[in-house]
């Protein structure tokens, strides 16, 4: 599935992070470069890491079914091309959905104090994104009921959900464009929040903060 990029280049973002401040490589990178400056670089790294892995995934599973349609007859309808617009959204998708795990990865490393925590934590805001998986017989069976709608809006299953319907052209493209513009807000929220999180606790060690000492710095940016 080709979301699943999406959740390495997150995960390989959490653990870079924490590993660079457990091993104190921190300090020296905050030596020549800014906080912003850093996390943004690491981010959009990643992030373009994810989606040369997702394009190379497709191209494979394109080639594949090439040289399987020259051994077997495989019907028409099976052998359909996405369109240039179905492939903009599910690359939207892919870096929205990235924009928003990666953003709160980095939130996450930033206030953690060890790569085991941070494995810990970072399992709240992976779990709720499987939820589109352990209920795909209802999204298949009923891609435009009220579940389907419903988790196409919330931020945490949108990515999934929005490409499995897309997949199956259950969604229009008023309802594509209203939970891309819901992801993009969400997603924006989410890396503010990693930045001023990220600056504030970037070179705390051995304590973690607290909510309220966390929500103190965010509003204080």
């Amino acid at each position: 599935m080709p979301i699943i990029p999406l959740f390495f280049s997150s995960g390989y973002l959490l653990n870079a992070l924490v590993e660079e401040k457990e091993n104190r490589v921190m300090e020296v990178l905050l030596s020549s470069v800014k906080p912003d400056a850093l996390l943004l670089g690491k981010f959009f790294g990643l992030g373009a890491a994810g989606l040369i892995q997702m394009a190379a995934w497709l191209a494979s599973m394109g080639v594949g079914v090439l040289v399987i349609g020259l051994i077997v007859d495989i019907p028409a309808d099976l052998l359909v091309v996405p369109s240039v617009g179905d492939l903009a959204v599910a690359a939207a998708y892919f870096l929205l959905g990235y924009s928003l795990f990666a953003s709160l990865m980095a939130a996450v490393g930033a206030v953690s104090t060890s790569l085991r925590e941070a494995n810990q934590i970072s399992a709240i805001v992976i779990i709720p994104a499987f939820i589109p998986v352990w209920l795909n017989f209802i999204l298949f069976s009923e891609p435009e009921g009220t579940v389907a709608r419903v988790l196409t809006y919330i931020p945490f299953t949108a990515p999934v959900t929005g490409l499995i319907r897309l997949a199956i052209d259950a969604m229009g493209p008023l309802e594509t464009l209203g939970a891309l513009l819901v992801l993009a807000l969400c997603a924006a929220g989410a890396l503010l929040l990693a930045m001023r999180l990220f600056r504030a606790y970037l070179l705390m060690y051995g304590k973690r903060p607290t909510l309220k000492d966390m929500a103190r710095s965010v509003v204080s940016g």
